[in-house]
C-alpha cells in the first residue's frame, strides 16, 4: 500500500486540512476505509472490536478520524490499521472518505474497497462470509441493506465495490465532484442516494446481503399495530398496498430486530440506542439483548455507548473549562471491561475487588495532577470494615487524592457516618448519581482548593438514600428509567390499540387522568394529561408518578385480561 499513498498531508478545498499520522506496510488488496467520530479523547470500545473483525476479515483498514487522535487512541489503532488519518471535522463521514480516496488513487489500484463508518454496533458474526459474497458475487458492488426511502438507495455504513467500479470514469467523476453539505437532507440526498443512483446509471448492479423485502409486510405492519409509538406515525400507511408502503420504511429501524434475527445482518445502528424516540418506538429497549447474547457479543460495548451519550448531554448542560484542564479516561486494571472510559458510572460489576479503580485529572497550569480513588461499598466489604475494626484497605491520602466512596444499597447507609476518611464524598446509587459524581469533578477541575481543604467533602446531590423508594406504594415499580420504560411497553403497549383506548376510558373515570377539548383550526382538538404533575427535575418522582398514572391505577381485573391477551399473541 506504501507505493500507492500520495502525499502525507494537505488542505481538502471542499473537505479540510489532513495529515498522516501513521502508516505500515501490507501485502492485502482489498482495503475498508473506515471514518470515524468522536467528541471524546477516544472512541468506544465497540470501534476497535469492528476495527479488529475486519482485519480478521483480510481487510487492511486506512481510518480517518475527523478529529485529533489521542495517544492512547493510535496505541490501540496502530495495531489494525495500516493507515491513519486525522482530519477535520468537515463532511461527515463522506468528505472523510473522498478526502481518504482522493490520495489512494480512488482505490483504483486495490481488488476491492470497503466504505465503512461507525455509524453502527457489532458485527454479532463474523464478516468473512459477507466479504466472500462481496468479492465472489457477480454483482459490481455491494451492501448490507437497501432503502427506498426517498429513492432507491444502498445504505452506506458499509458498502463493497469491485475493482470494476473503482476503475471507471463516473466512480472517479462523483468523488471529484463531491460538495460540502451541512443539512441532514442534503447529505442524505446528495451523497447516498447520489452514489447508488449514479452507478446504476453507469451500468453496474448492486446486491445485498440482507434483504428486508423478504420479510412478510404483515409481519412489520402487525408490529407497528402493537406499539403506540410507531402506530400514531404510521395509521394513515398501514391500508397502503405494499409498494408504497415499503417506500417510507427505514429498515435498519423498523426491521432491526428482524434483521438480526431473520436475515443473518450483523449491526445494529447507534443512534437506536443513543435516541430515546427511536429506542422506544422501536421497542429496543428490552428487545436488543437476547440476539446479542445468542451471538455472543459484549453488552459493555453497547452500555458504554448509551453512558458517554448521557455524558454528552450532561457536558452541554454544565459547560466544562477544558483549557486548563485535560481529563484521561477512567481506567480500572482489574477489569477488562470499561478499559477506555470518561468517567465511572457505576455499576457493581464493573469494580471489582481487591483495589480500587480510579480517575485522573490533570491541570495543566501547574502540573498537578489529581486521583479520584472509586470504591465499591457493599454490604461484604463493610462487613470487612467491621471485621478490621473500621480499617479499609489503606489508600494513599494526599492533598491531590480524593476518594469516592459508591453506595449500592440502603442496607450500608447506617455505617456510613463511622467512615472517616479524608477528603471523601458518598455517592449513593439513586437515578442521577451519575451526574453527580460528573458535577463533582467539575467542580474539582474548576475550584480544586475549596474541596481539598474539606474533611470529609460534603455528598454531592439530594440524598444517598434509596429507601424511599422501595417504601414507596408502587414498590414494586422499578425507578431505573430505562427499566420503568420497558415494563411499561411490554405489559402495556404491546397490547392492541382497543384494548388501551378502554384503559384511557378507567383513568379519565377514575380521575388520574384530565380530558381537555380545545378548538383548534376550526375542528375539536383532545388531549390527556396527567392530574398530578410533577417537576421534571426531580426525575425519579417524575418517572414513578408517570408509571403509577400510566398504569398501576388501572383495575386488577383489567391488568389481568391484559396479561391473558398477551400470553394469546405471542
Amino acid at each position: 500500500m506504501h507505493d500507492k499513498f500520495i502525499p502525507s498531508e494537505g488542505i481538502d478545498q471542499q473537505f479540510g486540512a489532513y495529515k498522516i499520522i501513521h502508516r505500515k506496510e501490507t501485502d492485502k488488496d482489498k482495503v475498508c476505509y473506515f471514518a470515524a467520530y468522536t467528541s471524546f479523547s477516544d472512541h468506544p470500545d465497540y470501534v476497535y472490536y469492528y476495527l479488529e473483525k475486519l482485519a480478521a476479515a483480510g481487510l487492511a483498514i486506512i481510518f480517518i478520524s475527523s478529529g485529533p487522535v489521542s495517544p492512547s487512541s493510535y496505541d490501540k489503532l496502530s495495531e489494525p490499521c495500516s493507515i491513519i488519518i486525522e482530519k477535520e471535522n468537515k463532511g461527515v463521514d463522506f468528505g472523510a472518505w473522498r478526502v481518504a480516496l482522493a490520495m489512494t488513487g480512488y482505490g483504483a489500484g486495490f481488488s476491492g474497497i470497503l466504505l465503512a463508518n461507525d455509524s453502527v454496533i457489532g458485527p454479532f458474526t463474523s464478516l468473512e462470509p459477507i466479504i466472500r459474497q462481496c468479492t465472489t458475487a457477480s454483482h459490481d458492488f455491494y451492501g448490507l441493506t437497501r432503502s427506498l426511502q426517498r429513492e432507491e438507495h444502498l445504505q452506506s455504513f458499509f458498502l463493497y465495490f469491485t475493482n470494476k467500479v473503482t476503475t471507471s470514469q463516473s466512480w472517479k467523476e462523483y468523488w471529484e465532484s463531491l460538495l460540502l453539505y451541512v443539512a441532514k437532507e442534503e447529505i442524505v440526498y446528495n451523497y447516498e442516494i447520489r452514489l447508488t443512483r449514479e452507478l446504476l446509471v453507469a451500468g453496474f448492479k448492486y446486491e445485498v446481503w440482507s434483504d428486508w423485502e423478504k420479510l412478510p409486510t404483515d409481519l412489520i405492519k402487525k408490529k407497528i399495530l402493537k406499539t403506540g409509538v410507531l402506530f400514531n406515525t404510521w395509521n394513515d400507511l398501514l391500508q397502503s398496498p405494499t409498494a408504497v408502503f415499503n417506500n417510507f420504511l427505514n429498515p435498519c429501524s423498523i426491521c432491526w430486530y428482524e434483521l438480526i434475527t431473520l436475515l443473518k445482518f450483523p449491526f445494529i445502528k447507534r443512534e437506536l440506542i443513543v435516541n430515546p424516540g427511536l429506542n422506544i418506538g422501536n421497542h429496543v429497549l428490552h428487545l436488543w439483548k437476547a440476539p446479542l447474547m445468542s451471538a455472543g457479543y459484549n453488552f459493555d460495548h453497547i452500555t458504554q455507548v448509551k453512558s458517554l451519550t448521557e455524558i454528552k448531554h450532561i457536558l452541554k448542560r454544565r459547560p466544562l473549562n477544558t483549557a486548563s484542564y485535560a481529563f484521561h479516561y477512567f481506567h480500572d486494571p482489574h477489569s477488562p471491561l470499561f478499559s477506555n472510559f470518561f468517567i465511572l458510572f457505576p455499576q457493581s460489576t464493573l469494580l471489582k475487588e481487591g483495589g480500587p479503580s480510579y480517575l485522573t485529572l490533570f491541570q495543566k497550569e501547574t502540573g498537578i495532577e489529581y486521583l479520584l480513588y472509586f470504591h465499591s461499598l457493599t454490604e461484604k466489604t463493610i462487613d470487612e470494615i467491621i471485621d478490621n475494626s473500621g480499617n479499609y484497605p489503606p489508600v494513599t491520602v494526599k492533598r491531590n487524592v480524593f476518594n469516592i466512596l459508591l453506595v449500592y444499597s440502603s442496607e450500608v447507609i447506617p455505617y456510613l457516618s463511622s467512615l472517616q476518611w479524608e477528603q471523601t464524598a458518598f455517592f449513593g446509587h439513586t437515578e442521577n448519581y451519575e451526574a453527580n459524581i460528573l458535577n463533582f469533578i467539575i467542580q474539582l477541575s474548576n475550584y480544586p482548593e475549596k474541596l481539598i481543604n474539606s474533611t470529609p467533602l460534603p455528598v454531592i446531590g439530594n440524598t444517598i438514600d434509596i429507601s424511599d423508594l422501595r417504601a414507596a406504594p408502587s414498590a414494586a415499580t422499578p425507578y431505573n428509567f430505562f427499566d420503568i420504560l420497558s415494563e411499561y411497553h411490554e405489559k402495556y403497549e404491546t397490547l392492541p390499540m382497543w384494548y388501551k383506548k378502554t384503559g384511557q376510558v378507567f383513568k379519565i373515570l377514575s380521575g388520574h387522568k384530565l380530558l381537555t377539548i380545545k378548538i383548534k383550526k376550526k375542528g375539536l382538538h383532545l388531549s390527556l394529561r396527567h392530574k398530578k404533575v410533577v417537576d421534571e427535575n426531580n426525575r425519579q418522582e417524575y418517572v414513578r408518578n408517570w408509571y403509577y398514572h400510566e398504569y398501576d391505577v388501572l383495575p386488577g381485573w383489567y391488568k389481568r385480561l391484559g396479561q391473558f391477551i398477551r400470553n394469546k399473541t405471542k
